[in-house]
């Protein structure tokens, strides 16, 4: 079972979380997971992304699980993945296929209850032809994976703006994509026998349906980038920066903090006893540190508590830690998260 996970947030109490294979195995993992005004609280709006390459030689690849939607037969595909890194935060992955390179890149926008989506061609002869298929399940992120909608998704797109209708109570999941050539083939696909792995080891409902209207293609060049643009914001919001100057405005924002804050070492030396000081009981006793808690039903607000069980989970991890994907695969963590 795929255990290495990530974390990106928003500053709204929204995130997007996942495992590195790219797999779903929790209720709370979503590209997109927006925090909404109350009563909805934070509700996942885009649960999984399937990714498929076409090669200049013909060649179909997968960057992450090979099923229609992301079922039951969803399995950790590292071995193309040959880096995965957090940079400022942010995840990045590196995959390889017989040296045609590709990089992505997520980021979620300060404020904003959007994700960005952006690939990279790093190497290889030719052009990428992407194929990115978004699938969803509208509902609470502490709801069950069982939990069915109330009523059927509806598709409008009006130029290059596509809105994903469920409930009236919640807002649009508006999808728009940047890149050459860029074009939605309706082709409905659904799956109701999608498998929650983590949620199964818990003991809770672990099979879910997730639905898709159909997928993006896109030409991925080494001079153009891809961008997929997911959020419940107003288009006037989604639209106010380009892909480009939004990423820029984010990874400026996440340098400032991190000139604010001051190295590592100092930020230890201030906040921290050293390690082999512990801390000490009521006794004058030696204790260990604390350590985050154990997940509990509707347990405060904070995503970070709502992704229990086992295996690392990256945002936690220390500065420069180097760590296995596979046998032959790496990750490297930069910074620290922000």
């Amino acid at each position: 079972m795929p255990r290495l996970e990530w974390l990106v947030t928003n500053g709204l109490g929204g995130y997007a979380s996942g495992t590195v294979a790219g797999v779903v195995t929790r209720r709370y993992h979503g590209l997109l997971v927006a925090a909404l005004p109350a009563p909805l609280g934070r509700m996942v709006m885009l649960n999984h992304l399937l990714e498929r390459a076409r090669l200049k030689d013909e060649r179909v690849v997968w960057l992450g699980d090979e099923n229609e939607v992301a079922g039951s037969n969803a399995a950790d595909r590292g071995g193309q993945l040959i880096e995965f890194r957090l940079d400022l935060g942010l995840p990045v992955w590196i995959y390889d296929f017989a040296g045609t390179h590709i990089e992505k890149r997520l980021l979620m926008p300060h404020g904003q209850n959007t994700t960005h989506l952006t690939y990279r061609l790093l190497s290889g002869d030719g052009s990428v032809r992407l194929s990115l298929r978004p699938s969803m399940q509208f509902r609470s992120y502490e709801s069950s994976v069982s939990e069915a909608p109330s009523r059927p998704y509806s598709l409008t797109a009006i130029g290059r703006r596509y809105e994903i209708s469920g409930e009236s109570s919640l807002p649009p999941l508006r999808l728009q994509i940047h890149g050459h050539r860029a074009a939605l083939t309706l082709d409905e696909v659904g799956a109701a026998t999608v498998s929650y792995a983590m949620e199964e080891l818990r003991g809770y409902e672990s099979v879910g349906s997730l639905w898709s209207p159909g997928y993006f293609r896109v030409d991925l060049n080494h001079d153009q980038p891809v961008t997929l643009i997911a959020s419940t914001e107003p288009w006037e919001s989604i639209e106010a920066l380009s892909p480009e100057h939004a990423a820029q405005a984010e990874v400026e924002r996440r340098r400032h903090l991190l000139e604010i804050a001051g190295p590592p070492a100092s930020r230890r030396g201030r906040h921290h006893k050293p390690a082999h000081q512990g801390h000490q009981g009521s006794q004058g006793q030696p204790r260990p540190p604390v350590l985050p808690q154990p997940h509990t039903e509707h347990q405060g607000n904070s995503p970070h508590a709502s992704l229990p069980g086992p295996g690392p989970f990256l945002q936690s991890a220390a500065p420069g830690r180097i760590g296995k994907v596979a046998s032959h695969q790496r990750y490297v963590v930069l910074t620290p998260p922000l």
